[in-house]
């Protein structure tokens, strides 16, 4: 079901972004979890604490005489779950499968079935099924179990096998990475190939017929579950948490900023002047190259426009989509920690679901913006060209447009948007600096003269537009000595 897929690939770009979120720590279970994550998206785990087990619930009980059925705890979750959230991993189906190839040559057992959900997999086997049992439950079923199966397919770090350990019970467990973090084979536990219903059935047929080798796990089982006590966990907690707490003092609360400031930075070395805000998500930048009066004499211009891309991620998007504030987020979680692939997967998804008009120009438009930071310059034109086409009056992807074909010296396709962007607004101060900025790379600096005084007519407080005047002119001024702003033409 493409349908189903999609929702599915959706979800999984969703958990892997979760990893990206800003101002979050990642905490793992295990040092299979923080080497997994790592390798896979780059991120490392701020911490590891370890999983323990609160052996106050999982402690030892008096167990059946020998003679008695042995009894074969499960837990997991008895439902294969949906299409779009399958649980076939947790390998009930496979534990289910063993016993039956059990139950054709030894029969003296009784299998305990341990639920969140009612029966659906065991529905047809014959056992004692409970469903969520209270913690004091759990200790009699942990505490008079033999043996516990568990045949997940992959975890972080398991807690069923090191709670039966505490409780006792001789384990069973499919030799995952996460489970290996503690089980250690023939020592404290029996490890099994994963999907292996012939290999679980053998094991447990070992367990019943070996009494040496089943006590010798479950004293094993019993020392690896005293290095794993709960209090083990809040003391790593407690320290990792202090740590967290003294590294967030050190800097200050971005809440503080004021968004929407204009900084005028000034670098000689390059003989230019940027301006930015930094601060708002849909900043650009503006770069102008000092202009001496030599240079305009001779029609010279050096100017290089800095990266200006930007993103429209203070816009809502994605809204017609299932989860659609957590996708938000997501995508602008990716991107502002710049992992852009992770962005790009989420927003491609996206689109395909919006609806055309406004929503689905402005995720054009993110989606541009984010292959263009993943230097994938030829996608972001075609990207911003599809928003245009659905939006044509979007002054966020025409700016977008001019920068990007400005960053690849396309002055000619830069200033055709230029126009549109005058004719839909010509009061624009961003038209009308790039317009400016253009205008100098061309050396039509008397459009430039246009430009630059109609931005101190309608915004005088612009950082650094005196400078760039004085630069060009000598006297901050345009030629007619008047500051009153004609606005320029409609064409370049």
């Amino acid at each position: 079901n493409p349908q189903v897929e999609a929702l599915r690939r959706q979800m999984q770009e969703l958990s892997k972004s979760s990893y990206f979120l800003p101002d979050i720590h990642f905490v793992a279970n295990s040092h299979n979890l923080a080497r997994t994550v790592e390798k896979s998206y780059g991120r490392k785990a701020d911490a590891i604490i370890p999983a323990c087990t609160d052996q106050t619930i999982f402690r030892p009980l008096p167990r059946a005489v020998p003679g008695s059925r042995w009894r074969i705890l499960v837990v997991g979750p008895d439902t294969r779950g949906s299409d779009v959230e399958p649980l076939t991993f947790k390998g009930i189906s496979d534990i289910k499968e063993a016993l039956q190839l059990l139950s054709e040559r030894f029969t003296n057992f009784t299998t305990i079935r341990m639920s969140n959900s009612p029966p659906d997999i065991f529905e047809d086997f014959p056992c004692e099924f409970y469903i969520a049992p209270p913690d004091e439950m759990k200790t009699f079923l942990y505490g008079t179990a033999h043996i516990l199966v568990y045949a997940s397919h992959y975890d972080s770090c398991p807690l069923p096998p090191q709670e039966a350990m505490a409780a006792g019970a001789a384990v069973i467990c499919t030799a995952t990475s996460g489970a290996m973090e503690y089980c250690v084979h023939e020592e404290n536990s029996l490890l099994v190939p994963i999907k292996s219903p012939p290999e679980i059935a053998q094991a447990i047929e070992r367990l019943i017929t070996d009494p040496e080798l089943r006590e010798k796990l479950i004293q094993g089982g019993f020392t690896t579950a005293q290095e794993h006590p709960r209090e083990r966990a809040w003391h790593k907690l407690e320290t990792v948490i202090d740590r967290f707490v003294a590294l967030a003092t050190k800097f200050p609360d971005s809440s503080s900023w004021t968004p929407g400031i204009i900084n005028r930075i000034e670098k000689p070395q390059e003989n230019c002047f940027t301006y930015s805000q930094p601060v708002d998500p849909a900043h650009r930048h503006i770069q102008m190259s000092t202009v001496s009066t030599g240079d305009r004499a001779n029609g010279h211009h050096s100017t290089q426009p800095s990266s200006q891309i930007s993103s429209n991620n203070h816009k809502p998007i994605g809204d017609t989509m299932t989860h659609d504030g957590i996708l938000d987020q997501m995508i602008a979680s990716a991107q502002a920690a710049g992992h852009w692939p992770q962005a790009i997967s989420l927003l491609q998804e996206a689109v395909k679901y919006a609806p055309p008009g406004p929503t689905q120009a402005a995720l054009w438009n993110s989606l541009g913006y984010t292959l263009f930071q993943a230097e994938q310059s030829v996608e972001a034109e075609a990207a911003f060209q599809e928003g245009i086409r659905i939006e044509p009056q979007n002054m966020d992807l025409l700016k977008n447009l001019i920068d990007l074909y400005r960053q690849q010296d396309q002055l000619d396709k830069a200033t055709e948007y230029l126009n549109r962007g005058l004719r839909i607004d010509p009061d624009d101060i961003e038209i009308l600096l790039s317009l400016g900025e253009c205008a100098i790379q061309l050396g039509a600096f008397d459009v430039a003269e246009m430009a630059f005084v109609r931005v101190k007519a309608l915004a005088p407080e612009t950082a650094g537009i005196d400078e760039i005047l004085a630069e060009l002119f000598g006297t901050g001024q345009s030629s007619n000595g008047s500051l009153n702003g004609t606005a320029p033409s409609d064409d370049v």
